[in-house]
């Protein structure tokens, strides 16, 4: 992994956030825009997490591709709209190949409905190019993302 790259990875995932409480507010909303759109590609797309049907909304299409920075705006609004909070924590960053990067996570939620908390550990497969993310592939489950990443624990 090139040092150019592991750093934009850490720049993306700095310190836990709570995604539901920024997607909630519009001047939240911009300021995550500004803060993810110089590291994005300009050909950027996010891939949701296969399992999660929800996800579908909100700009992506059938095959859960959403495109630009739009798209992966809408579709983390849509779906943030069922939680109260969802917090995104890195735990670590795991060289895949020269062009990707797995980070691994952990989601820690609370939906809105019901109150129901929830704790996952997942990861994202980031795919750069030119030191920006030209992909990002969501997986709320751990060994998923260990797969499509070509890793294993």
């Amino acid at each position: 992994m090139s040092d150019e790259n592991l750093k934009t990875a850490k720049a993306l995932f700095a310190a836990p956030i709570d995604l539901a409480a920024v997607f909630a507010m519009p001047e939240t909303l911009d300021a995550a825009r500004a803060h993810f759109e110089p590291l994005f590609h300009a050909d950027f797309e996010t891939v949701h997490d296969p399992r999660a049907v929800e996800m579908r909304i909100g700009g992506s299409t059938d095959e859960g591709v959403a495109e630009g920075i739009d798209g992966f705006l809408a579709l983390w609004r849509d779906y943030l709209s069922a939680w109260d909070s969802w917090i995104v924590t890195p735990v670590g960053f795991v060289d895949a190949d020269d062009q990707r990067v797995l980070v691994l996570l952990t989601y820690e939620g609370r939906s809105k409905t019901h109150g129901a908390e929830m704790a996952l550990d997942g990861g994202n497969v980031l795919t750069l190019r030119d030191g920006k993310v030209a992909r990002v592939e969501l997986f709320f489950n751990r060994l998923d993302a260990l797969e499509a990443a070509g890793l294993s624990e």
